[in-house]
């Protein structure tokens, strides 16, 4: 379950995950030769059952969830989101700009202009509304799941 997420205290290496006696570990494997150059007290193998693991591990969204820890925990997860209202100003800001140059180039089609050269330019404009689109789409999607307008 924890796969590569278990190190052992003692010596900081990552510790990997075997069965033994048929129920899931976690063991670090140190050779002697290695302890005592590196001057660690540190035993040939160290095995930590996983259920060991699981339990404060299930029990740790109770106690944070615990209705008298809710709004502390509700705080410290909102203080903890990156601040994305720069970010959404500057997407809102080249969509604002490319629709400004697809106007402009309707606008002078329109009106009479080289429709080869006008073309190629609102395809191209087009394209990158498409890209500036795309590339700020989780901005947008971000400020609508919070219920913001930026």
């Amino acid at each position: 379950m924890f796969k590569i997420l278990v190190f052992h205290e003692t010596c900081g290496r990552r510790m990997q995950g075997n069965w033994n006696h048929g129920t899931p570990h976690y063991r670090c494997l140190y050779p002697s030769e290695y302890a005592t150059a590196d001057d660690i007290d540190h035993p040939v193998t160290v095995y930590v059952r996983e259920d060991r693991l699981i339990g404060p591990i299930d029990s740790w969204p109770a106690d944070i969830f615990h209705p008298d820890r809710i709004e502390h925990t509700l705080s410290t997860l909102e203080a903890a989101q990156h601040d994305h209202a720069p970010a959404l100003d500057s997407a809102r800001r080249s969509l604002a700009e490319y629709d400004r140059k697809l106007a402009r180039h309707r606008a002078a089609l329109e009106a009479g202009a080289d429709r080869s050269s006008g073309c190629e330019v609102n395809l191209r404009s087009n394209c990158q509304v498409v890209t500036v689109a795309a590339d700020n789409f989780w901005v947008r999607w971000w400020t609508d799941c919070r219920g913001t307008t930026g």
